[in-house]
This record gives C-alpha cells, structure tokens and sequence, in this order.
C-alpha cells in the first residue's frame, strides 16, 4: 500500500510540475504503463485442468484457447464470423446450433517416455502489455502471437533438448463423419472431405496439401463450407513451417500433418485463417495469400508489430487502484484483463459471441448455440465507451443495424406495429420474412386476439422446424424423438415464453448508439445508424396494438414482458423505462440532425401523457407501500401471465434514467432510486454477498453514488459470482476458472460477462458524464461512488468527447486534467465541494471559478488544468 500512495504521490508532484511549468505531459507518462498492464498477466505454473481454463490469445477476428498436455500444446481456431446457419435455418434444436469454430492444432513435441509440459519445468504466460504468450517446457520453449493487422496467429518454438525430436503440428476436422452420400461419395474420398448432414443443413470439411510454385516443402489447409437452402459460409484455416524442412501426409481421414526435422534452436510455425459467406475457394486463396505475407514478414516483423499495436491500445485509457486489503488491486487487475480480452476478441465484421467468445475449444459444442442474446452480449460492452475503445463496439452496432430490414419487416408481420422489432435473441441476419397467412396468424396469437387453443395445425407445423430459442418461437420448450420424430413440448401459457414479448432489449441496443454518439460527437454515424436505430426502436413501442390511453389519460403498456420471468403483465418496467427513455433521446436526436419536426411534436405530447414507471404507490400496483413507507418501483403492476411484480432498480441499471446528476435534475426520481434500492435490500449489502454473473446491482450502486455497496457488489462480481441456472451438471466446479471465466452458461459457453459488468460499475463509480435525465446534457462527475478504502488514478473518456485524467488519495482529489477533443461546452460538477477552482489552459491565464457546477467554452485539443484554491 506504501508504494501504492507514493506512486499516486508522483502523480500529484507529475500535475504539480505540469502546472508551474506549462509543459505538457503525455498521459499514459504519468503512470509506468508497462507495469500497470503487467499486472494483470495471467501466470500457470501447472497445465489447466480442463480445455475451457486455457489461456487465451486472439486478434479480434481470430482467436483461441492454447493448452497443454504432457507433450504437445492445443488450439481451437475460432473466428468471429464463421456460423453453419442464418436465420433462416430449419435444421436446428434447442443447443444444437454452432458458429465460430475452424480446425483443431496439436502441436507435438514427440519426445517418447519424457514429458515436457509438467511440473517443475512448466510456465505458461499472456503478457497483457505485449498482446504475447509465451509457454516453457522442460528443454522447449515457446513464443505465440495473434498479429492485428492480419489473420495470422505465429508461433516460434524453441527446443533446447539435447536429443531434438521431430515436431509434428496436425491439423483436425471439428467434425468427421464417414457416411455413404449418394453420387458424391467418391469425389468426398478424392477430395480428403467428409460431409455432414442435419436435416437441410450440410457442413463440409476439406484437407489440403498445398504444393509450392518453387521451393522444397508443403504448407497444409483444412476448409470449411456450410450450406443450407440459399445459405453458405466457409472458412479456412492453412499453417506453415519456417526454419525447418517439413513433411506432409495425410494421417488418416480427419487429419493432415507437417512434421519437421529434428533439429535444435528455433523454428516458426504461422497459421492463418478466413471466412466469407460464399464458396470455399476464395476463402482459401484469400488464407494462402495471408500466409504468403506473414512468411515474409517472419516472426520478428509480426511479433515487433503486434506489440507496437498493444502498447498503443494501451494508451487510450487506464485504471489504476489501490487500498490496503488489496481489493483495489485485483478489481483493477480485472479491469485490465476485460479490456484485454475486448481487444483479442472484438475487432471483427461481428461481434464475438457472448458464449465462447472466440475461446472454443470443444469443437461445435457451444450451449445456447449460435445466436445472439442482447441481455448477455451487451455486458462486454457498455464500458468500452468510457474506456475510450468505441472501435471494440463496433463490430455490434454493424450488425445490428445490418439487420435494420429485416426487424421492419418483423415489427409489421409480428406484432402489426411499425419501427423495428429486434428481440432479446436473433441470428447475426436478424428474422427472416414470414408467409403472409402465417404471419397473420402470429399477429392474432401474439396480440392475445386469438386464443392458443384455436392455433391452426398449419401455424404449429410451420412452427415446428423452427429453433426454440428464437424470439419468434420460444413458446417452444425442450423435445424429445418420438417413433423417430422430434416432438418438441410447449412452455406454460403459450405464446408467452421467456423472451417472445420482451421488448426492452432494442430499447437498450437503441439507447448504446445515442450514448456512443454523446462520446464521439460523429453526426454521421447517429444519422446513418444511431437515428434509425433509435427512431425505429421507439416508434415499435408507439405503435405496438397494445400501447394505449387509458382512463386516467395516460399512456400505457400492456400484454408484455419485463425480462424473461414477468410475463404479460400491464406496464412492465422494461417497457415503460424504455419509453420514458427513447422519447427524450429521440427528441434530442431529430433535434441535432434538424429532421423530423411534425413527429418530435408528436413524441413530446405523448411524453408529457406518459403514464409513470411502475411503482407501489400507484392504485393498480398489486404491491403496495406500506402505511408511510416511500413508494418504491416495481417489476410492473398487474401481472396477468407468469411471475409476479417486485421491486426494481430497473431505471438505475439501464436507460440514462437515473445517475447522481439526477440528484440535481430530478430529485424526486432520485429519491424513489434510493428508496427501491433500499426496498430490494432489506438488510443491507453483505460484505461477502454472491452476486449473480448476469447482475446489475454494481451498476446501479455506482449510479446512485453508493460507494459501499458498489465496492462490495463489485469486488464479489469479480470473486464470488453465483451460478443460478445454466447446465451445471454438465459443466463441474468450479465456477471461475483459472484463466478468470467462467462456464455459467454451460458447456462449451465460456465467458466474461460479470467481468463487464463489473468493468461497467466501475467507470461509473470513477467518473460519471450521465446527463441527468435522457436526452439532457451531460455533467461530468469525479469520482461519485468512490470507496474510501481506495485510491484511485484514471484516464476515462466522457461523453461529449473529453478525456479526463484525475486521482484520488486518502479521500483528497488531486488535480484533474481534461482534454476536449471535440470543442464542446465543458460542464464539470465541482470536485471540490464549497471550495474555488483554478482552470488553467494550456496556453493561457488562469480563471477562477466557484459554485457547484463548472462551466467553460473549449475548443478541440483544449487542455484545462483544475486545481483547488486553498
């Protein structure tokens, strides 16, 4: 702790100098960069027990696990755009879909009757800082990289063994059937392929000799290629060996090998990879030519430029804690380690799937499948704004308005409504195109107009093909064959099912562009993407038929869920939250764009008429204050489906709706966030209390400024999460697996979901820029839920494009410095409470300002020192 507050010391003496002098510092100077990312390096000294506990490297597009076993290391070649299905499919069950995998590698090290990967002569190492891995055996060792600047993953392995062996890399099918395919079955054995059928659904794997146009040697390569109906995919994986002369055979029918000669010192082994929705040839060609440069460059050259790009990532943004029972250091070791897996794992065409991210390693076994959950999918995210890393978003707002079509069309023949209707689990395409008579039928079913026990045998035998994790068809449980037919159960009170009427998701999705918006100041993607979003998402909610006036002259929601266990219910929050949200943030954003006046009229009449987020102290609320007791929000009020209402800090979780600037703005909605808070927890926060993985109690403890209780909910986030579902069975303890994942979602469904969350609670905790209200202008805010056991020194980035730069030691905030790269108004809740401030530009005098809030005009690149006056 000694060293920790003489490093926040220096920090004050770095500002202290920069003031008196006017010379500028560069930031990450403040800190030893190299050491603060250190930190968080994942070390073994004993192989992971278990494929899914291996460590992780990837280059944001592709990306795997690597583990040992006593004589050769593993890979799963994973990729963020690789799915065996679109949307479209009819082939699929419940868990049985799959994406992202390419091809097995094993690494041998033949080296009969002596092990080299165990104890005492193994280390395995991610040095976070370089984006490196480095892996020692007994008398071998072991560089690997993930190059991001191109899909190619090197390997240099250097053997020492005073008796070198061959070292044989084989490259695997995920999947090997051998089964007679009339007309085909001959070229399948020519070719080195086999084919997998499932139902429509084909995949076709492919070994590859690859013969030199000039030279001694082969380089190897196993492709890919789903079909289904119009639907095709492939992917290709192909591998190299520099340094030595290598053999090819093809081992047997799943397998092809290059083993090298025995030999001392180094050699390299480069494998490169591509996808594409089209025919497996291009995909090749493209993964050659890859591999063709990379053997240019060489390792160095890769190596060199992979750590120059992660020492620049680096740069952007920084976390530094510390306190005396050494919390502070493992929730900023966390931190660092979330940032770090974004970057492997989301710099893609799409986003890495929140269930094995780009970490698989059993193959096709990935439970939950292929599809996108918004719930969960979005955890990773919501602090990369703050974290300064928009980039790594990117890839999730590509494809969701990539789907923008296609939820129109839904929002129609679903729901009759207009807008987009994106649901909280879709295909990476979004819902295909309905049968008119179907869709009219779905519209009757899901609007409740029809009942479900005059359902058309033609509506349940359309449906029954269709996959039961869908949003379009989870009324569908779990099935079983019958006489060799899939027979497939109904949840309790069809159609309702856990996410068929959960609406609050696009709301949420629609709300991260106008966020990403307020951080980047880029009119161009909120009119190209972040206002159709947006505008779409709320006009769904207006039109949707059961969205009316009621007696009392209020809008209401009715016959939806909130999340998945409050089913049909009247006002769920999710619904109202989302309203009281979209509609400011719409306003402000026709606003900002001069577009659609006549209906920003509109939006502002019925916002006014808005009925209030569910709360006890309503009339219809079937939970009720007690006699004097402060009304408290609720889950929704009359349930009529499944579940029953409960208290809810919904509105400080998600939305904008609630953040200590709220405490200025709207006081009144601040104290019901405080009193439902308190109301969900009666006896306090414990200070070793299980936090579920998919929990947002950390999130809205640092919104409303509850230091204790963020501390404790994030730190346990971390520490002590709780399975409270999923497969466990299956999957086996423990929960958090060495590498700092967790299997929560079951087999083959790796992730690091409570690590965003925990990401996300922090950022807040550190320094809010939330306006007080949606669509009000934002107010940046030091360190508002800050523990006082902790220290503290940052670089975030806040909305309206400001980098801030503060500390905190033993309870006193040092001096801040914000840089303005857009040139926006600057307003800055005074850190020192009651006391003057200095702001001093970078080339100017010095002003003296007063009052709760700091205002100041910038320009872009405008650096402001604040200092308190004693």
């Amino acid at each position: 702790m000694f060293i920790e507050k003489l490093c926040l010391s220096h920090w004050y003496l770095v500002l202290f100098l920069i003031a008196i002098t006017g010379v500028e510092v560069n930031a990450a100077d403040a800190i030893d960069l190299g050491s603060h990312v250190s930190n968080a390096d994942l070390i073994y000294e004993t192989p992971a027990e278990r494929t899914e506990g291996a460590m992780p490297v990837g280059n944001g597009t592709m990306g795997t696990l690597v583990w040992t076993t006593p004589a050769a290391f593993h890979m799963q070649i994973n990729r963020v755009d690789v799915y065996g299905n679109d949307s479209t499919t009819n082939s699929f069950n419940r868990n049985q879909d799959y994406c992202g995998g390419c091809a097995f590698i094993d690494i041998e090290l033949l080296n009969y009757g002596e092990a080299v990967f165990e104890k005492p002569h193994y280390h395995q190492q991610v040095h976070v800082y370089d984006g490196a891995m480095s892996l020692q055996g007994k008398g071998v060792s072991a560089r690997i990289i993930a190059h991001p600047h191109s899909d190619v993953i090197a390997i240099e392995i250097d053997d020492q063994r005073a008796e070198p062996q061959p070292i044989r890399i084989n490259l695997r099918k995920l999947r090997y059937v051998n089964k007679y395919e009339a007309d085909i079955n001959d070229d399948l054995t020519r070719e080195n392929s086999s084919l997998l059928h499932n139902k429509s659904h084909t995949a076709k794997s492919t070994l590859h000799e690859i013969k030199p146009t000039a030279g001694d040697g082969s380089d190897i390569m196993l492709t890919q290629h789903y079909t289904e109906g119009g639907y095709q995919c492939s992917s290709a994986v192909s591998i190299a060996v520099l340094g030595r002369k290598a053999q090819t055979r093809i081992t047997n029918p799943s397998t092809i090998t290059l083993t090298s000669e025995p030999k001392q010192g180094p050699m390299v082994i480069l494998v490169s990879s591509s996808a594409a929705f089209s025919e497996p040839g291009p995909v090749g060609q493209l993964a050659l030519a890859t591999l063709e440069s990379a053997k240019s460059k060489g390792f160095e050259s890769l190596s060199d430029e992979t750590k120059a790009w992660w020492h620049d990532f680096w740069t952007r943004s920084y976390v530094h804690l510390s306190s005396d029972d050494g919390q502070a250091e493992l929730v900023e070791k966390h931190f660092t380690w979330w940032l770090y897996l974004m970057g492997s794992a989301s710099r893609g065409s799409l986003p890495m799937k929140y269930n094995g991210m780009l970490w698989n390693s059993n193959g096709d076994r990935r439970m939950w499948g292929s599809q996108h959950w918004w719930h969960n999918l979005s955890m990773y995210y919501r602090a990369l704004h703050a974290a300064n890393h928009a980039e790594l978003a990117k890839p999730l707002f590509d494809m969701y308005h990539g789907m923008y079509e296609s939820a129109a069309l839904s929002a129609q023949q679903m729901w009759g409504s207009q807008g987009i209707f994106i649901g909280e689990t879709v295909f990476f395409d979004g819902l295909p195109a309905l049968p008119d008579d179907i869709a009219e039928e779905m519209r009757e079913l899901y609007l409740f107009r029809k009942p479900w026990s005059e359902v058309s045998e033609r509506f349940i035998e359309f449906a029954s093909t269709k996959h039961p994790q869908n949003s379009r068809w989870n009324w569908k449980s779990v099935g079983r064959y019958v006489d060799g037919k899939w027979v497939y159960e109904t949840k309790p009170d069809p159609p309702n099912g856990h996410v068929v009427h959960l609406f609050g998701s696009q709301a949420q999705l629609a709300n991260q562009y106008w966020v990403a918006y307020q951080h980047s100041g880029d009119e161009a993607f909120l009119r190209e993407q972040g206002y159709p979003m947006i505008k779409g998402a709320l006009e769904f909610f207006l039109h949707y038929p059961h969205f009316k006036k009621g007696e009392d002259g209020k809008w209401h929601f009715r016959r939806a869920n909130h999340r998945e266990g409050l089913r049909d219910v009247t006002d769920p929050m999710g619904c109202m939250a989302s309203l009281h949200a979209l509609l400011p943030i719409a306003i402000k954003a026709g606003e900002v764009l001069g577009v659609d006046p006549e209906r920003r009229e509109a939006w502002k009449q019925i916002y006014i008429d808005l009925a209030p987020m569910p709360h006890s102290g309503l009339d219809n609320a079937s939970m009720k204050s007690g006699p004097g007791e402060p009304a408290f929000w609720l889950t929704g009020l009359e349930a009529i489906g499944i579940g029953e209402a409960k208290p809810s800090i919904h509105p400080a979780e998600f939305l904008d709706l609630v953040s200590m600037e709220t405490s200025v703005t709207n006081p009144g909605r601040f104290q019901r966030a405080i009193d439902s808070f308190k109301r969900a927890h009666p006896d306090g926060v414990d200070e070793n209390i299980e936090v579920n993985v998919l929990g947002l109690q950390a999130v809205a403890s640092a919104r409303l400024g509850l230091a204790d209780a963020a501390r404790k909910y994030i730190y346990n986030q971390i520490t002590n999460p709780y399975n409270n579902y999923c497969d466990w069975d299956s999957v086996g303890p423990p929960l958090v697996l060495p590498n700092r994942m967790t299997l929560r979602e079951g087999p083959g469904a790796l992730g690091a979901q409570r690590l965003g969350n925990a990401a996300y609670a922090l950022t807040e905790a550190l320094m809010q820029s939330v306006p007080g209200s949606p669509g009000g202008e934002s107010v940046i805010r030091l360190f508002p839920a800050m523990p006082p056991q902790w220290d503290a020194q940052f670089k975030l980035h806040a909305r309206g494009g400001f980098m801030v730069e503060a500390s905190i030691n033993d309870g006193k905030i040092g001096q801040v410095k914000i840089t303005s790269q857009q040139g926006e108004t600057l307003r800055l809740r005074n850190p020192w409470p009651g006391r003057k401030v200095s702001a001093q530009y970078k080339a100017g005098d010095a002003i003296e300002m007063g009052g709760t809030l700091l205002e100041l005009s910038t320009k872009q690149n405008d650096v402001i020192l604040f200092t308190v006056i004693n």
